[in-house]
């Protein structure tokens, strides 16, 4: 039983063509609707075609099947510089690629009738087999079809993709940032890579979070670390002062003889280190160093 051939359909169309092809031949063949003796016959036949057609989708298009001749696509990796600031405020990267997907003119096929074309040469493998070892497969690849197994009349070959099969196209991903990403963290996408040519599936896209450097602000522990410069006075005494982070100003208070704190700032949690910052010394300060010293050396 070839289930293409009772169900008037062609190599490499989909089972939406199937379901329509079986529901139109249904309503001319059912016994109930026609009245002539072959009607049954007809419908039973029709009936366990799109049965076999169900059970097994691979009849529709053997070539696209896992004993058949598509190709997957190949991974994309690409990277993405990201700034502090960009974790901080949640913002979104879009990345753009180039990648190839399947021609729609000849729906992946490289013809424009839109149906495979076997090589005749080598029977659609690819490979001219040897005559020493035929058994284990192994030959030279075929010349006709470069090894693809498929060999498209030159009469029919898609003018867009060229008989590819595959055309290129831009590709656009969002990604949304927070903190929770980690130095150089790559982000997957798991369909987003090369379609393989004749309908063969696509790869990845790896995107590589690529993060800035700076002395002053580190990602450790999945929390943005600053430092915030502070005085002696401060250090000792303790008290409130203002801390800049990215452009805008947050409250952060100090604990005497603390070396760090943590704030929320934009709803993110920040380690703020202290880095001792000691003032210019004037007449008037050093006047109290003196005496500060005055005091440490009779205690």
């Amino acid at each position: 039983m070839d289930p293409l051939k009772i169900l008037g359909l062609s190599v490499g169309c989909s089972i939406e063509d199937a379901k329509a092809s079986f529901r139109a031949l249904s309503i001319m063949y059912h016994p109930d609707k026609n009245g002539a003796d072959a009607s049954a016959d007809n419908f039973l036949e029709i009936s366990k075609a799109y049965k076999a057609i169900q059970e097994n989708p691979a009849l529709l298009d053997p070539l696209n099947s896992s004993n058949g001749y598509s190709k997957d696509g190949s991974s994309i990796y690409a990277r993405v510089l990201v700034q502090y600031e960009d974790l901080f405020y949640s913002r979104v990267k879009t990345v753009k690629i180039k990648r190839m997907n399947h021609c729609m003119d000849c729906s992946g096929t490289g013809s424009t009738d839109k149906v495979f074309h076997q090589c005749d040469l080598c029977s659609g493998e690819g490979i001219i087999k040897g005559s020493i070892l035929p058994m284990m497969g192994k030959g030279s690849k075929c010349p006709e079809c470069v090894g693809s197994g498929i060999n498209v009349p030159e009469d029919l070959i898609c003018e867009k993709c060229d008989g590819s099969s595959l055309v290129q196209e831009t590709k656009e991903e969002r990604i949304k940032l927070n903190t929770g990403f980690i130095k150089n963290q790559s982000v997957i996408f798991k369909y987003s890579g090369n379609f393989g040519p004749w309908r063969g599936n696509n790869g990845g896209l790896y995107v590589k979070l690529i993060m800035e450097t700076s002395e002053d602000i580190q990602l450790i522990d999945k929390k943005l670390h600053i430092k915030a410069p502070i005085s002696p006075a401060m250090h000792i005494l303790g008290g409130k002062i203002k801390v800049d982070i990215f452009g805008k100003k947050y409250t952060c208070h100090v604990k005497p003889y603390t070396k760090n704190t943590e704030i929320t700032a934009a709803g993110n949690k920040v380690c703020v280190t202290f880095d001792l910052e000691w003032p210019k010394v004037t007449e008037e300060t050093s006047d109290l160093y003196k005496k500060l010293l005055k005091i440490e050396s009779n205690q």
